[in-house]
C-alpha cells in the first residue's frame, strides 16, 4: 500500500476536494473521495488504501458532504 500519491489530499490549504458519505447513517461510514473543480470522483482502487487516504482527510479536516451537489445544465 503506497498512498504518497495521494499526500497532497490531507496536507493544509489544500482545497476543491470533499468526501461524500455514502448512505448516511450505515455504519461502517462509506466515502467518496469527490474534486468540486473538476467535478470527478478519485477512484483508489485498492481498499486499504482508499480506507486510509480517507481517514487521513478526516483527521486533517477535510469537508465530509452528505450528498453531490446540483448539477448545472
Amino acid at each position: 500500500m503506497n498512498i504518497e500519491e495521494y499526500r497532497e489530499l490531507w496536507q493544509p490549504g489544500f482545497s476543491g476536494v470533499v468526501l461524500i458519505r455514502l448512505d448516511p447513517g450505515t455504519i461502517p461510514e462509506e466515502f467518496v473521495i469527490y474534486n468540486t473543480n473538476t467535478t470527478n470522483v478519485l477512484l483508489i482502487e485498492d481498499e486499504e488504501s482508499h480506507d486510509e487516504v480517507v481517514h487521513r482527510m478526516i483527521e486533517a479536516g477535510a469537508p465530509i458532504w452528505d450528498d453531490f451537489p446540483p448539477r448545472v445544465t
